[in-house]
């Protein structure tokens, strides 16, 4: 398939190069936008925007795209004000967003929401926007997931550490509440305990779990 050569053609070290690189190589920049917009299979329509992205090419034309991995592929390649809106919409329900492609893109490392997770932190502006995404997706996460999904969103939500006199704002409390419900995130893996403390929580679940009850009274 085109795009398959493409990416082994030139290779993830240009892929990964500096911004701009699509105006360098225009030829090849090209028969990736035809890609893209040429109805296909999703794969390869997906991984041509990644890619085009990748290369410093605004792909905020696709999305309207009819393909919500598609639209959702655009989002990660343009900063307009409209792509959290998509990259939000995608999050609703993160299992279905790893489920878009029967095998790995080029551009992907672990499951896709972790991609799309990386887009959205990228452009929001505050952890209140992110929240529903953030819900939505820790029913997926896990103490093994930590470093790819909700350690960032606390980083996100605790961009000032957590102090006592401020208390939690209430998408905080959410986020913490769900947290300390939801069992596969807790055991002995250590990468958690560094992100709790970077936002200034207790890595103890039940400290944690008391700070949350003693925030909500």
């Amino acid at each position: 398939m085109l795009f398959e050569q493409l990416d082994r053609g030139l290779g993830k070290v240009v892929r990964s190069g500096a911004g701009g690189l699509a105006d360098r190589i225009p030829a090849a920049a090209d028969r990736l936008e035809n890609i893209a917009h040429t109805p296909g299979p999703r794969r390869e329509r997906a991984g041509a925007l990644l890619t085009l992205a990748d290369w410093g090419r605004d792909t905020a034309a696709l999305l309207t795209d009819e393909d919500p991995a598609v639209r959702t592929c655009a989002a990660l390649g343009t900063a307009g004000p409209s792509a959290v809106d998509h990259l939000l919409a995608a999050l609703a329900d993160p299992g279905a967003v790893d489920g878009w492609f029967d095998e790995p893109l080029p551009q992907m490392d672990g499951w896709f929401r972790f991609t799309v997770l990386d887009g959205l932190l990228e452009r929001a502006e505050s952890f209140e926007r992110v929240l529903p995404a953030a819900l939505a997706l820790v029913p997926l996460c896990s103490q093994y997931t930590v470093d790819r999904d909700w350690g960032p969103l606390l980083a996100l939500a605790f961009r000032e550490s957590y102090m006592a006199e401020a208390g939690l704002t209430p998408p905080q409390s959410a986020f913490l509440t769900a947290l300390v419900k939801h069992e596969p995130c807790w055991g002995t893996i250590a990468n958690r305990d560094t992100w709790l403390r970077a936002a200034g929580l207790p890595a103890d679940r039940e400290e944690l779990r008391v700070l949350v009850q003693t925030a909500g009274e």
